[in-house]
């Protein structure tokens, strides 16, 4: 991946948004500053439009407006029997793998010197997850989620195993400063379709 692949696909974005070149540079601009690497930066721009920005904002409007608990993670560990490349990272729906006990299902999917540590995670995991859906009890360390308090639990890999726990924001800064350019570009267009509609002897 190089600047020329990276810029293609934030165009492409752009393209889709509806965004002229101003906003589509700025659009560049905000995620050429995510992260070190063009890979990197690209994985980056992809899980923010499919899925982190629109997730987060759901999760805190729907924790705003809610009489219950809400609670909110993510899963940074990649499974080690995820088929695609090493440098896409965790997956979308690698947590199923430890939620649903594929180490206990499907041991011979497994590497022999890796596979009672895998069970051990995914044991660990089943007993957070299930523990919350079935009794509405979370694990250590897991705060609920509102207005003032936005983290999410990590599943890292070392839930359940004497670790710190660890918390993330569950709005990237990148979802942030797009969110805002994507306003702007809102009361943009709707400052020039009032141009186009008001009649010439108002102005």
């Amino acid at each position: 991946m190089n600047s020329t692949h990276f810029e293609n696909l934030v165009q492409f974005g752009g393209k889709i948004l509806g965004f002229d070149e101003t906003e589509t540079n700025e659009l560049i601009k905000i995620y050429n500053e995510s992260a070190t690497t063009y890979t990197n930066r690209s994985i980056r721009i992809l899980s923010d439009f499919i899925f982190d920005c629109e997730l987060s904002r759901f999760a805190i409007t729907f924790a705003n407006v809610s009489t219950g608990s809400t609670y909110f993670y993510e899963y940074n560990r990649r499974s080690p029997i995820n088929p695609w490349p090493k440098w896409t990272g965790a997956m979308h729906g690698d947590d199923l793998i430890d939620i649903f006990g594929i180490p206990f299902r499907h041991p011979e999917k497994y590497d022999e010197q890796i596979r009672q540590n895998e069970k051990d995670y995914s044991e660990h995991v089943m007993w957070a997850i299930g523990n919350f859906t079935t009794y509405g009890k979370t694990t250590n360390g897991w705060k609920k989620l509102d207005e003032n308090n936005t983290e999410a639990l990590e599943f890292n890999g070392e839930l359940g195993e004497g670790k710190t726990t660890k918390h993330t924001n569950v709005t990237p800064s990148t979802c942030t400063e797009f969110n805002n350019l994507f306003i702007d570009y809102i009361k943009w267009r709707m400052y020039l379709k009032t141009l186009t509609t008001t009649a010439p002897d108002s102005l």
